[in-house]
C-alpha cells in the first residue's frame, strides 16, 4: 500500500501548493525546514499521527525529516 499513501501524500501537496503565498515562501526560506522544526531537529507529532493540519513539502534539511508546512 505504499504507492497509494505517496498518492495521497503528492495529492495534499499540490494542494497546499495552490494555497501557498509568495510571502510565506520567502519567510520559510523556501520551504527547507519543517514549520515545528525550525532548525530545532524536532520532528512534528502533530504529522506523525497523520494530523490533516500539516501538509508535506519536502524533506526537512536539518532534522532529515519530511518537511511540513502549516496548511491552513
Amino acid at each position: 500500500m505504499g504507492d497509494k499513501e505517496s498518492l495521497k501524500r503528492d495529492i495534499r501537496k499540490r494542494m497546499f501548493l495552490a494555497k501557498a503565498r509568495a510571502g510565506q515562501t520567502d519567510a520559510l526560506h523556501g520551504w527547507r525546514w519543517c514549520a515545528p522544526c525550525r532548525g530545532s531537529g524536532d520532528v512534528c507529532r502533530e504529522y506523525a499521527r497523520g494530523d490533516e493540519r500539516w501538509a508535506v513539502f519536502e524533506r526537512c534539511e536539518d532534522c532529515g525529516g519530511e518537511g511540513v508546512v502549516e496548511a491552513g
